[in-house]
């Protein structure tokens, strides 16, 4: 009897296993729209743009909805390596873009990114070279690892909701010369800013509390930097490379202990 209800429960599990894997393939499932344009697949009731199916050059534009679905996100390597690509308008409504979506577009210069906005997942812009400026909503929340790894930012404001600099996320942005860090930002990743040679100093807001490894590695311009009681945690070579940096620490703080053991010039910062 007992090996009844063993075996009536397990067959119970399977049954349950098999809907569920069943309702992920028909999630999962690509579709094209009805114009033959668009890859999309269904999910939690919105589309997700997978690809394109004319030509990924010049400047696109993304629908608003597909066959009376709203686009929601742009999927996994949606329009990775499409070179040609020069500018795109993301519409309202769209929520994430994940990971690599645009990576390697190296002609990419424009990109609106709508309000709606709330994840930019890693590598999304990775090696954009031509991508000098982009806005980012007040509403994003999250931005990857490696999100924007060799691209040509020049200047880049983070939004107050971020609460991390991913690792690698400006590795190599060479030209960038300013960068704003919020006050929700408490870490700063290993080979956050690897690289970027032509930044010339940084505040790091009250919020931090740890820099990664090579954060600020070989940035040759970096003259300045602001280092607050509340950074516990400095990462290995985090300053290296860097011939002009000074640091500004509070006395008696482990910035300045850290600024001692690694023969990095500091001064005191007012009281």
């Amino acid at each position: 009897m007992r090996g009844k209800q063993i075996s009536g429960k397990m067959i119970a599990v399977l049954a349950a296993l098999l809907v569920l894997f069943m309702a992920v393939g028909v999630a999962e499932e690509e579709r094209t729209d009805a114009s033959e344009q668009w890859y999309y697949v269904l999910e939690d009731g919105g589309a997700t743009i997978m690809g394109y199916a004319g030509e990924t050059e010049g400047d696109l534009v993304i629908p608003r909805e597909l066959d009376g679905y709203p686009v929601t996100s742009i999927g996994v390597q949606a329009f990775e390596s499409c070179r040609s690509l020069t500018s795109v308008v993301i519409p309202e409504g769209v929520t994430s873009i994940c990971n690599a979506a645009f990576g390697y577009c190296d002609d990419l210069a424009s990109i609106a990114i709508p309000d709606s906005m709330i994840s930019i997942s890693d590598s999304a812009f990775y090696k954009c070279f031509s991508l000098v400026d982009i806005t980012l909503p007040a509403g994003v929340t999250h931005i990857g690892d490696e999100a924007f790894f060799e691209s040509g930012l020049i200047g880049m404001i983070i939004p107050d909701g971020v609460t991390s600099i991913g690792d690698d996320m400006f590795y190599k942005c060479w030209d960038l010369v300013s960068i704003t860090i919020p006050d929700s930002v408490t870490s700063i990743g290993d080979n956050a800013f690897f690289g970027c040679w032509e930044l010339a100093s940084v505040a790091i807001p009250d919020s931090v509390m740890s820099i990664g490894d090579n954060a600020f590695f070989e940035c040759e311009e970096l003259a300045g930097a602001t280092i607050p009681d509340s950074v516990t945690t400095i990462g290995k070579d985090a300053f290296y490379g860097c011939a002009n940096i000074v640091l500004s620490v509070r006395s008696g703080s482990y910035a300045e202990q850290y600024a001692k053991e690694n023969d990095i010039p500091y001064v005191f910062t007012a009281e």
